[in-house]
């Protein structure tokens, strides 16, 4: 019996596109902080600014690393793009956990006039978003499993004739 590696199907190739240009929006963030900073140094000299966190940008190059592997490795149709996935899923679900189970800080809003949105609801709309990116990165860690798995294909030197 041997392994043969599935073809990719439309639906795979949109995905690698998709998440090409996922990988491409930390290093573009990265890139757009500091340009900010820049010109905010620049026009501003007596602004005092907090240097960007070191793992800031080691969280988002990581990102940027983890989705192009699996976006090339899912264009290759390779297993090892499931794994990937699955690692991305992980950490995304452990983010959302973080999130849901964190103590919101007491936000007092200084206006006198009413907020047409409350702090709760603000937490609420983003921790459904959260979650529908959780779902959507589980949906596609499943296809990647599904659609990478090898096919196995009879041996035609042990057929009797």
């Amino acid at each position: 019996m041997s392994a043969v590696r599935p073809e990719r199907t439309d639906l795979a190739t949109g995905i690698c596109v998709f998440e090409f240009l996922a990988g491409c929006m930390p290093l573009a963030t990265l890139v757009l902080l500091g340009v900010i900073r820049q010109q905010t140094l620049t026009n501003r000299p007596n602004v005092a600014m907090h240097p960007l966190p070191a793992i800031l940008g080691f969280v988002s190059i990581f990102s940027a690393a983890l989705t192009f592997a699996a976006a090339i490795a899912l264009w290759q149709m390779r297993r090892a793009a499931f794994y990937l996935f699955a690692v991305k899923f992980a950490i995304s679900l452990y983010q959302y956990l973080r999130l849901l189970f964190r103590v919101p800080a007491a936000v007092t809003l200084h206006s006198h006039r009413p907020t047409p949105i409350t702090p709760d609801q603000i937490r609420t709309i983003g921790l459904l978003v959260s979650l529908a990116g959780v779902i959507f990165l589980g949906a596609i860690t499943w296809y990647t499993y599904v659609a990478t798995k090898p096919c196995i294909l009879p041996d035609e030197s042990n057929e009797q004739v």
